[in-house]
């Protein structure tokens, strides 16, 4: 007798492929292991994006900062300048320059505009003006004796502890004599002990002529002499009968008794 199974007839219920198992398990695995790897690359991007947000709001910031302590604003309060304007130094004596070089015949003032203020030894009210040319206020390194307003006297020292030779003294003196002058002659002025005091040498000027009166001009005797007459005239130094301390400038001649 055979035996038939119970079940014959009926479909053997289906059993699961373990393939299929397998392969599904590892699916659910994959996505389990994924799933934390996207979320933390989505957390550094979602990081990354928020430095970059916050630098640049940094950078910005700083910016505006630069900005406005460059510019200044409506409540700041002005600067006001600390310095104050210099006020001009007001001469002793207001003069009136005239135009002209310092010379003999010209305006007094023509000395002052070339050689500065008078010192204290001055004499206005005589016509005399005196200048201090080297340092020392005190000295009268050059007078200036005017006629009127024109200088009518010009006498001028050698530095303090020098004397000229003859040529520097006549050159030095050559300064305060009119431009159109012309050389005559010369002529040795003496003491009244017969002892050599002095060189003249005589000028004239046309220029000059036409300054002062003709009474002005005299020759080395007193007596009136051509109109533009002038001397110059070189002091011998104390001791040093080839040198000389001073030269002078003025219009007319010195007188000696022993002229030559």
């Amino acid at each position: 007798m055979q035996c038939k199974s119970p079940l014959l007839g009926q479909a053997k219920p289906s059993q699961p492929n373990p393939q299929k198992r397998s392969s599904g398990y590892q699916q659910s695995m994959l996505s389990t292991t994924q799933q934390p790897r996207q979320k933390i690359k989505k957390s550094w991007i979602a990081l990354v994006a928020v430095m970059v947000v916050v630098i640049m709001s940094l950078m910005a910031c700083a910016d505006s900062q630069g900005q406005k302590s460059q510019s200044p604003t409506s409540t700041s309060q002005p600067i006001r300048a600390t310095h104050t304007a210099a006020t001009p130094r007001k001469q002793a004596t207001e003069v009136r320059v005239s135009a002209g070089p310092a010379i003999l015949g010209a305006d007094s003032n023509t000395f002052i505009a070339a050689y500065g203020q008078p010192n204290a030894n001055s004499r206005p009210a005589n016509g005399i003006t005196r200048f201090a040319l080297y340092n020392n206020p005190r000295r009268n390194d050059l007078s200036v004796t005017t006629l009127g307003s024109k200088v009518f006297f010009v006498l001028l020292y050698a530095p303090p502890d020098q004397n000229w030779d003859q040529v520097r003294a006549t050159n030095a003196c050559l300064n305060f004599a009119p431009l159109d002058k012309i050389y005559k002659r010369s002529l040795t002025l003496y003491d009244p002990q017969g002892m050599p005091l002095a060189i003249q040498r005589v000028y004239s000027s046309a220029s000059l002529a036409s300054v002062f009166p003709a009474s002005k001009f005299i020759d080395e005797n007193g007596a009136q002499t051509t109109a533009g007459t002038f001397g110059m005239v070189l002091n011998y130094a104390l001791n040093a009968p080839t040198h000389f301390s001073s030269c002078s400038v003025q219009v007319g001649l010195q007188g000696t008794n022993l002229g030559a």
